[in-house]
């Protein structure tokens, strides 16, 4: 069962999984496993894909969305080698801004990387790609290097490091022509214009795949932001300002018409309502009314061309992108105006195309390849991936249970509390405060608590942080990777030193995607239902899933919730060692729609002392 498998035993999970996705991929079928955090599913999806694509002559490609994960999907791929002596030719691709030789790249958004980079390629003006192609081909220097790396198994940053006077982006790309394993981001397979270009340069084709697609249940909701595209009254005045730099006047003029229609539509009164529907002919109407669309959608496209000859971007091609999206078909899309005041006081507008059937993508891509795999801690319930997603009707689906102890993960509900709009108080916020001061103070180490929003934790926090006896860290919005990597490391060495409280959201930055073994966190708390806000998209979003499938709230509202709260609470038991607790801080865990989604095999009490129960738990007592 696993010639290459790394390691001296396989946990009971690891078997099942390994011998239902063996079988996949001998009859060409796809499977959806649920295995929750200890099974080890990285190196049990590795080593059935990695042996059928090596006597099959077929290629994996692992994709996930986080760049943490690379390099355990690299180490356990050197490991099976090593062990098994066995050749692996791996390509390790990530997006072209975080391979880039030029020191320019660091200050640039990646959309604006990408623009910059295609207007340096195309005028020859980028030495580390004219080093690496030349007349469509791998210089003499390119191919010396692919010939010294191509045996050695290497993260994308070790390629970079390698490749320091070349393109690594480029070389990356014509190593994954002979690789046995590309490991990627989702945008390189699902995005369809980047997977056009990637198929081109690997040389690859899509009946050849082997897909893994890791962290499966954020896979829908990237898929719909990858297809969406929003256009704003300060993007229409970017583009002006830009129009009449360039003296692009005719240009300029229907900008600015089309602005002031736009907000004539959106703002001015009689507008009531601060989001509503649009129909496509709203802004085509518009646009025909002084000019041919499509003829217009192509006067910018040039002039974008022309004016990103001399800078990084163009908020012109913004337009022009935007135009060109809208006139497509509605079918599982959604057209929304917006309306809003910033701080000043100012009305903004903004005209959004939703996508909101993500099986538009990936439904063709699930069905084109040889076989797929998606996996997550948290795919509850399978069924509804294998719908919202496309995956065929014989698709195999697997639930594993956790293979850890369940005595060693107490999750206690408070039902005392709530978070639910209608009853947030005063009285009602003071409550859970008193709560979380009683877990953070009586808990083991290190504590998390996190919110549904950055507004609710703001507010908590200023009820209780003069009542804490540990250190608080908080999470901030829009946190940049090493703020958010410094504020992890200080939180470790807190673990040592009697533990601090990390104050998070659910969902950002440090719910989900990061591993807290051992003591580097012993209690998790979830306060609240981290719901969708309620806006338009949202009800047009449970309007579409009821329409299409008949389960509207539950596909678009309650499930991706309750995934999140999952990914939450997974925080604390990461491996087969750990004990921690998990509350869940909201009487609306216990309605019926909510609890039974709650884990089979978890060890659930309601709390009716939480102080009490907590230091019973940490100083050896069990529940059962």
């Amino acid at each position: 069962m696993g010639s290459l498998f790394p390691f001296d035993s396989k946990r009971k999970g690891q078997i099942e999984f390994i011998e239902a996705f063996s079988s996949c991929l001998e009859n060409g079928k796809s499977m959806i496993a649920q295995a929750p955090t200890g099974i080890g599913k990285t190196v049990a999806a590795l080593v059935p894909a990695v042996e059928y694509a090596l006597s099959k002559n077929k290629t994996v490609v692992f994709m996930t969305p986080r760049h943490t994960q690379y390099k355990i999907v690299i180490d356990t791929l050197f490991q099976m080698a090593e062990k098994s002596g066995s050749e692996i030719k791996v390509a390790n691709i990530v997006g072209k801004k975080w391979l880039c030789n030029l020191p320019i790249a660091d200050d640039l958004s990646a959309a604006n990387f990408y623009d910059y980079c295609k207007t340096l390629r195309k005028e020859k003006n980028c030495k580390f790609h004219s080093a690496t192609i030349k007349d469509g081909k791998l210089t003499e220097a390119a191919v010396k290097k692919i010939k010294e790396i191509e045996s050695k198994i290497m993260s994308a940053e070790m390629c970079k490091d390698h490749c320091s006077n070349l393109c690594p982006y480029e070389m990356i790309l014509a190593l994954s022509r002979n690789a046995n394993v590309v490991v990627a981001d989702y945008f390189h397979i699902f995005h369809p214009d980047v997977r056009e270009m990637f198929l081109e340069k690997s040389g690859l084709e899509m009946k050849d795949l082997i897909l893994v697609v890791d962290e499966g249940h954020n896979l829908a909701e990237r898929i719909r932001e990858l297809m969406s595209v929003k256009l704003s009254n300060k993007r229409i005045s970017m583009a002006i300002k830009e129009a009449s730099t360039h003296r692009f006047d005719d240009i300029r003029e229907a900008l600015i018409f089309i602005k002031s229609q736009l907000s004539e539509y959106a703002i001015k009164p009689p507008v009531k309502d601060m989001e509503k529907i649009v129909h496509k002919s709203a802004i085509v109407n518009i646009v025909n009314s002084i000019t041919d669309y499509h003829s217009f959608v192509e006067e910018l496209d040039v002039a974008a061309s022309m004016v990103k000859s001399g800078k990084k971007a163009s908020s012109i091609e913004v337009v022009a992108n935007f135009l060109r999206k809208w006139d497509q078909s509605g079918k599982g899309f959604s057209r929304i105006s917006r309306r809003f005041k910033d701080i000043s006081g100012e009305w903004h507008f903004e005209f959004s195309f939703d996508c909101l059937d993500p099986s538009l993508v990936t439904k063709d891509v699930f069905n084109s390849v040889h076989s797929s795999l998606l996996m997550s801690g948290t795919l509850s319930p399978p069924d509804m991936y294998k719908e919202i997603l496309g995956f065929e009707d014989d698709t195999v689906i697997l639930s594993l249970d956790s293979p850890f102890p369940r005595e060693n993960k107490l999750m206690l509900i408070m039902d005392n509390v709530t978070t639910r709009f209608s009853d947030r108080d005063e009285d009602e916020f003071y409550r859970i405060a008193s709560n979380l001061v009683k877990i953070a103070n009586f808990s083991d180490g290190n504590v998390g608590v996190f919110f549904p929003s950055y507004n609710l934790k703001d507010q908590i926090y200023e009820l209780l942080k003069s009542k804490l006896v540990k250190p608080v860290l908080l999470e901030l919005p829009s946190m940049s990777k090493k703020e958010k990597n410094d504020l992890l490391q200080r939180f470790e060495k807190y673990s040592t030193r009697g533990g601090a409280v990390l104050f998070g959201v659910v969902g950002a930055n440090v719910s989900e995607g990061v591993d807290f073994p051992g003591e580097l966190m012993n209690t998790s708390v979830i306060v609240g239902l981290p719901l969708s806000r309620p806006d338009l998209k949202l009800k047009v979003l449970i309007d579409y899933y009821q329409r299409m499938m008949g389960k509207g709230w539950d596909y678009a509202y309650i499930f991706p919730a309750m995934n999140r709260v999952f990914q939450a609470a997974g925080r604390c038991i990461r491996s087969k060692n750990d004990r921690g607790v998990v509350v869940l801080m909201d009487k609306r865990f216990l309605w019926p729609r909510y609890k039974n989604l709650l884990p089979r095999d978890a060890m659930i009490y309601v709390s009716s002392d939480i102080k009490a129960e907590i230091r019973y738990f940490f100083d050896g007592g069990c529940f059962e």
